[in-house]
């Protein structure tokens, strides 16, 4: 026992005089582990990081030099990373930026509405690509997105201008904090307290690159964080900050678990049912995910699979409404694409080709958007239009060379051929 008290001893001793080596440490930790999944924004984060609690050190002699000295540093370590380091990243994510101006312009004072980012985006990006504007770089790029990788920017675009006003404030409001925490406690420095700022300013700095805000592990430690740093604020403060915490950690996990806790039996049989697909037992199948719709519609993973299985079998005025809604959620190009087959089997002409369109425009580099639309021109014997489609997936680059997108153009290749053959015979 008394050896335990003087293992104890020894390490309480050694972390309280080499607590900030030991908090250095840490980050460095972080900035390792950032590199080693090769993300960006939190190697810059961390780097930031880093510098500005290497500035909080007591041996630490501030001057102009030194700060210009951090400031060119972090400076050079974004450009590297953003041009020299995965630049195609770079350049899809300026893409990103450049078609959500526009959802911008159109709402600049009030915004789009919060979480409509990822059900607006798609729409404009289709539209971005059905003029002949682009280049051959940015079809390559274009793929299905849900975030503006900029957290700041795509509130921006939600909440509109007077969001970004009130964000600023609450910023303020949180730096201020930080600000009264450190100077109040400017003799000894707590660690936890420097760790958490130096969380907070990883998290706010590589949200400039990245999403993070829309994921429960970065929002805990986030509120976390923000607890400790009022923590330290003053005496009242500290009465009621781990009650709050608490509270906010309460909230933050029910609105993350409410649909799968309250469907917990549904998400069951919704395994069930996939599972039963995917052995060929689609009727079978089909009766579960009917029997589950009332607890499961407002599941996005749900809306896909029962408006896949639904095509599948046939049903197609439901495959076509539950379809609606997962396009509705989250649309994608595959969305679009099961849109169009349900409308051609219903033969809906029109809304056949405005969906098989709109799903090649949505991410133009896919093949088996074209190639669908291809098919239906070919179903409907409007050859000039098949040709030109035809001739639009051979000529176009391939995003990845896969043994779908060689099978895909060799198919082309026949049919063209049949097509080319048939005009000359008649």
């Amino acid at each position: 026992m008394i050896k335990i008290l003087e293992y104890c001893s020894f390490f309480a001793s050694f972390f309280k005089k080499y607590s900030f080596q030991v908090l250095l440490a840490l980050l460095f930790s972080c900035l390792i582990y950032a590199f080693g999944k090769e993300s960006r924004a939190f190697v810059i984060g961390y780097t930031v990081s880093i510098v500005f609690i290497g500035h909080l050190s007591k041996s630490f002699r501030p001057s102009k030099y030194l700060m210009a000295l951090s400031l060119t540093f972090i400076f050079t370590l974004v450009f590297i990373l953003a041009f020299m380091f995965k630049s195609d990243s770079t350049q899809g994510r300026i893409l990103i930026y450049k078609i959500s101006f526009d959802i911008f312009k159109e709402s600049y004072l009030v915004g789009i509405g919060l979480g409509e980012f990822k059900q607006q985006y798609l729409l404009y990006q289709a539209l971005y690509f059905s003029n002949d504007s682009f280049t051959s770089k940015e079809l390559l790029l274009a793929d299905n997105t849900y975030f503006a990788f900029n957290d700041y920017w795509q509130f921006t675009i939600e909440a509109g201008i007077l969001g970004l006003i009130a964000l600023a404030l609450i910023l303020s409001l949180l730096i201020f904090l930080i600000r009264k925490a450190l100077l109040k406690n400017r003799a000894d420095r707590p660690v936890v307290l420097l760790l958490a700022v130096a969380q907070l300013l990883a998290i706010n700095v590589a949200a400039f690159f990245t999403h993070v805000f829309e994921k429960l592990h970065f929002q805990s430690l986030y509120f976390i964080c923000v607890i400790v740093v009022c923590y330290y604020v003053s005496a009242s403060f500290k009465r009621w900050s781990l009650l709050t915490a608490g509270i906010i950690m309460a909230c933050l996990l029910y609105l993350h678990f409410k649909l799968p806790l309250h469907s917990y039996m549904a998400y069951k049989r919704f395994e069930e049912a996939k599972q039963l697909a995917f052995a060929g037992y689609s009727h079978e199948s089909l009766e579960i995910l009917t029997d589950i719709y009332p607890s499961m519609k407002s599941s996005h993973q749900y809306q896909m699979f029962y408006g896949e299985m639904l095509l599948k079998n046939e049903e197609l005025p439901e495959a076509e409404k539950i379809i609606r809604m997962a396009v509705a959620a989250v649309p994608a190009n595959s969305l679009y694409v099961q849109l169009g087959d349900c409308f051609q089997r219903q033969k809906k002409m029109v809304e056949a080709e405005r969906a098989y369109r709109l799903a090649v425009n949505m991410v133009p580099n896919r093949l088996s958007s074209r190639y669908a639309l291809f098919k239906f021109y070919i179903s409907c014997n409007r050859i000039t239009e098949a040709i030109k489609v035809g001739n639009d997936i051979l000529s176009i680059p391939v995003k990845i060379h896969s043994n779908y997108a060689k099978l895909i153009k060799s198919e082309i290749k026949t049919e063209l051929k049949k097509l080319f053959f048939a005009i000359k015979n008649n």
